[in-house]
């Protein structure tokens, strides 16, 4: 039994190490179009608000959003750049940090966009746990010198990302200017 588990478990262990490489850059792609899909969502429901009695906080939301926006281009420019595991995790750490310090109070527009506004710094936050500095994922990266590897196809959706994520900050931090 010993040996079994002495011979079959590094195996394993291998095994998956390896899927997880492109699990994670999936993952990784799927976390930003999922982010910002939520931002976009939002967006038209607090444009609505800026001419009502709550325009300061709606403008305060859009601004974050822009922020938010913001980090995740950074955050795919961090992965497209590339670089060992602590370079990508420094970067996200420096991306997303800020953003996730400072979500505005928005409970004045109403329950649903609070709820809204905290799912999208629960999504940063979540991230930064995943990928960030002090990850015990990044950490592991580290210790073992691994990077996420991805694709051709996965590094165009990359920039894809990033180009949404940019042209929504652009537009949500002209809006938030009003």
């Amino acid at each position: 039994m010993n040996v079994f588990k002495l011979f079959f478990t590094p195996i394993l262990i291998a095994v998956l190490c390896i899927s997880m490489v492109g699990c994670t850059a999936t993952t990784v792609l799927n976390d930003i179009n999922v982010a910002l899909t939520d931002i976009e969502a939002l967006t038209p429901v607090l444009i609505a608000l800026l001419p009502g009695p709550y325009a300061a906080v709606a403008q305060q939301a859009l601004a974050f959003a822009a922020d938010a926006s913001a980090a995740w281009a950074a955050v795919a420019a961090c992965h497209s750049a590339g670089g060992s595991a602590g370079i990508v995790a420094t970067c996200i750490t420096a991306a997303i940090a800020h953003v996730v310090a400072n979500v505005p109070q928005v409970g004045a527009l109403g329950e649903g966009i609070a709820a809204e506004v905290a799912k999208i710094a629960g999504e940063l936050s979540a991230y930064l746990q995943t990928f960030g500095e002090k990850s015990s994922l990044a950490a592991h990266a580290v210790a073992n010198g691994q990077e996420i590897h991805f694709t051709d196809a996965q590094r165009l959706k990359l920039a894809t990302l990033r180009a949404r994520a940019t042209a929504d900050h652009d537009r949500l931090s002209a809006l938030a200017r009003r």
